[in-house]
């Protein structure tokens, strides 16, 4: 066979011609259709993704307005009651400010973490306020079914909510447990004497009056502002706190001391950390600190990561090492100084004003006055 016929016999036939044309157009469509199925399957898994938060923010908005019901409905009880005007006091009970900075988070931002409904009575310093608290405490005995032992006899409820649980905790404070479903929920009675709070975006408060601002120089417009750029201004400053501990002309005593810089110590590991864990941006008189991700703590021995507070004496601390040294009696404590130099243990603080974001508007004229 010479070389002509062997190129002629390798040469493919029509029917392989069309086969390999048809193999070659199934390979597209097989390429195309798994190309489809990729994006169909990535819309599946976005629309679970909002089905999934959907859910989350329905069952957080039911939660909410359960627990606006809850509070409404026990503050007409409280309202009503003849304790009020007893022996010459007048007050009127309103609910914390957590409980609307929680119904405005999530309006706003679909998210919020649910804590206790605390109710309080704000009082003039002359009130006698253990003389009311006993009223209120025996006005819930009687109202509510509770016995002497706080155990209770009836099954009174507020909204559907279930009262499971009394518990006089002291002369100002009583507690109560409602549930309902799955939602326990804590409401605690308080007593406060002109109590204005720390923090911007936690002074509204609802009585019979409505949502107003606690305190005196903050608007609800104000207050919404803060909530609705996620931003914590705190009116405390913690540096008069540390000025109050170590002033510059005398020296105070230890246990002096110690109550301010615990004080001090509570609004900046406690309250702040908490707003920044939930996602505010702060404001005002704030430590120097940083996050440590790298190096054990060389006083306590904590791993990384944690806060590490910057001195004014040029040293740096950890904030568990800065709680011991203010809580923990020893060789440091007693005299509240850096443990490395021995200088006073004072926090470096920075001033972080306010940032207002413009609100974007359009179409609006840039003239000044309608006056011509």
């Amino acid at each position: 066979m010479n070389e002509k016929e062997i190129r002629i016999l390798q040469r493919p036939t029509q029917n392989e011609v069309q086969r390999d044309e048809e193999v070659d157009r199934l390979r597209d469509e097989i390429k195309a259709l798994r190309q489809t199925n990729q994006k169909l399957l990535a819309r599946v898994e976005q629309q679970s993704v909002r089905t999934t938060l959907g859910d989350t923010v329905l069952r957080q908005l039911r939660r909410m307005k359960g627990r606006i019901g809850l509070s409404l409905a026990f503050l007409q009880f409280l309202q009503e009651g003849q304790y009020t005007t007893l022996s010459g006091i007048s007050i009127a009970p309103y609910i914390r400010p957590s409980l609307m900075k929680q119904l405005f988070e999530l309006t706003i931002h679909q998210s919020t973490t649910f804590k206790d409904i605390e109710i309080c009575f704000t009082t003039t310093p002359t009130t006698d306020t253990e003389k009311l608290f006993d009223h209120l405490k025996h006005y819930l005995q009687l109202c509510l079914s509770i016995g002497t032992e706080c155990q209770i006899k009836c099954i009174p409820s507020f909204e559907g909510y279930v009262l499971t649980k009394y518990n006089h905790r002291s002369v100002h404070e009583i507690e109560l447990s409602f549930l309902k479903e799955n939602d326990l929920v804590t409401v605690r009675l308080m007593l406060y004497s002109f109590d204005f709070g720390e923090s911007s975006n936690e002074m509204m408060i609802l009585s019979s009056s409505g949502i107003t601002s606690l305190h005196p120089k903050l608007s609800v417009l104000s207050c919404l502002e803060q909530l609705y750029f996620k931003q914590h201004y705190f009116l405390t400053n913690p540096s008069d706190l540390q000025d109050s501990a170590f002033p510059h002309d005398t020296s105070l005593p230890y246990h002096a001391k110690k109550k301010h810089l615990f004080e001090m110590y509570h609004l900046i590991g406690v309250k702040m950390l908490q707003q920044l864990q939930d996602g505010y941006r702060l404001a005002g008189t704030l430590p120097c600190w940083r996050m440590e991700y790298n190096n054990e703590c060389p006083v306590t021995a904590v791993p990384p990561p944690y806060h590490v507070l910057e001195l004014k004496c040029g040293h740096s601390i950890s904030m568990a090492a800065y709680r011991g040294i203010i809580i923990t009696p020893s060789d440091f404590s007693e005299s509240l100084r850096c443990p490395y130099c021995r200088e006073n243990l004072q926090i470096k603080f920075i001033n972080v004003p306010i940032s207002r974001p413009e609100i974007k508007t359009v179409g609006l004229s840039k003239t000044k006055s309608m006056v011509s």
